[in-house]
């Protein structure tokens, strides 16, 4: 994570974007295997969490009603 810290100084700056970029492909990882190696049941019951995930690894700077916290309804 440190990487990622204060990416808008110059010398961090690329640093800063490479980092983040891993940290989502890591995530977006993470959410796929969880979707595919879950059984059936397992699938409908984690439904609204996995899709809450997804939407916070997709969403992009400029985009509406984004997803502050995850630990937050």
């Amino acid at each position: 994570m440190h990487p990622t810290l204060n990416g808008k100084h110059p010398r961090r700056a690329q640093k800063a974007q490479k980092a983040t970029s891993k940290l989502k492909t890591l995530a977006g990882r993470q959410v796929q295997e969880l979707g595919r190696k879950r059984a059936p049941q397992q699938k409908s019951q984690y439904q609204k969490e996995r899709d809450r995930y997804q939407r916070v690894i997709d969403q992009q700077r400029f985009d509406q009603n984004k997803v502050d916290a995850i630990h937050q309804p």
